[in-house]
This record gives C-alpha cells, structure tokens and sequence, in this order.
C-alpha cells in the first residue's frame, strides 16, 4: 500500500502533466487524500454500528419467535446456538478459531453414513424428524447440505448421527424423541 504522499505526488503528476509538480498542487491532493481517508475511517465506523445495533435485534429476536401478522405464519425461530449460547459468543467463536466444533453426544451413535451418496438418498427416511446430531470423522457438526458435502470433499465420512441429540426445542425433543425410538425399533 501505498503512502498519501506517494499518491498525492503521482495525481499531481497526472493532473499537471511534469515530471515534478509544483508544491501547492502537491498540497492540494494531500488534503483530498486525508479527507478521503477520514472519510473512509468514519463510514467503517458507522458501519460497524449498524452491525452492533442488527446483531443486538437478532439477538432480541432469537429469545422468541416472529411471526407474519397476516397469516400467523412462523417466520423466524431460533433458540441458543448451540454450546455458545448466544449469536455474539457463536460468531466470536466461528471468527477465532474457524471451526465451531461441537461436543458429541457421550453415547454410541445410532447410526452413520458411509458415502456422501448414502446420506443424500437414506438420511430423510434414517433420520428425518428425529432432531439428529451428525459428526464427521473429523468431529465437525454436520447440519446442512454444505457441511456433508464439505465431508465429502475432504474425505471425512463417514458421518455419525445421534437420535435426539440436536438443537431443537424440549418439546420438539420429545416429540422427535418419540419417532426415533419408533424408528429404533422398525431397524
């Protein structure tokens, strides 16, 4: 990068046309360069407080649930991230360390799946409705479509599921507590 004085010389240069512009011109596009960098400095700074005060709305948000006032429609749910309990702490640890790993269940898993394949065609009718946590090999937290195809990127299959053990509410838990012991007893 580049310092204001060498970028003050250089449009100098290019507005007047010589090899050595003259002191005031130089002067002149030192100003608008400190300008245009406080300038820079203040909109980051008023950036990060919309971010503050959008990040504290999530925050307000995710302690209930939002719902569309014309057809009372769920539109947003969120309990606790996960071991963080919060956005903020979740963030703060996606941004630190790269990889939000979780801590598996203390129990033997349910169940896997072998192939990347495997999960694409069986993981509705294995796990469906059962508030599953899946693992890689490499103790990531598999939630979405990306996070399998990541393991299967990198080589990290098979992925262990756990019956029960996702982030759902308590009464969501039972209830999917219910199907997978269902779904136990039908394997």
């Amino acid at each position: 990068m580049r310092t204001i004085e060498e970028q003050a010389i250089d449009m100098a240069v290019c507005i007047e046309g010589f090899e050595k512009p003259s002191e005031l011109l130089v002067k002149l596009m030192r100003k608008e360069l400190n300008e245009a960098e406080r300038r820079g400095y203040e909109r980051a700074r008023a950036e990060c407080a919309a971010d503050t005060r959008r990040l504290e709305w999530l925050e307000r948000q995710s302690r209930a649930t939002m719902t569309d006032r014309k057809s009372s429609r769920v539109l947003f749910h969120s309990p606790a991230i996960g071991p963080w309990g919060d956005l903020r702490s979740a963030i703060d640890a996606a941004m630190e360390g790269g990889e939000m790993t979780e801590k598996q269940p203390d129990r033997e898993p349910d169940g896997q799946f072998d192939t990347f394949e495997t999960w694409v065609n069986k993981a509705m009718s294995w796990i469906g409705n059962t508030n599953p946590a899946c693992f890689d090999a490499k103790g990531r937290r598999c939630r979405i479509g990306g996070d399998f195809m990541r393991a299967r990127d990198e080589g990290t299959f098979p992925v262990y599921y756990w019956f029960g053990a996702g982030d759902e509410t308590p009464a969501q838990q039972r209830k999917s507590q219910r199907l997978a012991a269902k779904k136990k007893a039908w394997a």
